[in-house]
């Protein structure tokens, strides 16, 4: 088939996609719009170790969005208190690794980037809590 069809996921992937619940929709939809924001693209792909040897002496276990996105769609986040959690490491990882270097533009600009990530993503997070705890989004919803 061509011109603007999508293909559907196969195997396990369309497994997984009927068992999402309603909140995992608006939570994936939010990373999506998310990963989009101009502050957010450095944070959006795994650190290039190569290109950043010494990250792993000031963060353990590397996250980003895109990992964060890809662990909501495989069903491993228990609800948003833990979506929430995983999107503030992102941002402490990048407070750990750049503040000791801030005098440096690179890391300066990296910092405040990060930085103003945090009210807007609570924003978002905060819909999404309230929708779920107010029983708007039902299990099995998918829109």
């Amino acid at each position: 088939m061509k011109g603007n069809s999508k293909r559907l996921p196969r195997g396990p992937l369309l497994q997984l996609d009927e068992q999402r619940t309603g909140w995992e929709y608006m939570a994936d939809e939010i990373l999506t719009k998310v990963k989009e924001w101009k502050r957010a693209k450095r944070f959006v792909e795994p650190v290039d170790m190569r290109r950043v040897p010494n990250y792993k002496e000031y963060v353990k276990k590397p996250v980003c969005l895109s990992e964060v996105q890809a662990r909501l769609r495989r069903g491993e986040l228990s609800g948003p208190e833990e979506l929430a959690s995983l999107l503030e490491e992102v941002i402490a990882q990048a407070e750990a690794f750049h503040a000791p270097r801030s005098n440096a533009l690179r890391s300066s600009e990296a910092l405040r980037e990060a930085r103003s990530l945090r009210k807007p993503l609570a924003s978002e997070l905060h819909a999404l809590r309230s929708t779920w705890e107010d029983g708007r989004v039902e299990e099995g919803f998918a829109p």
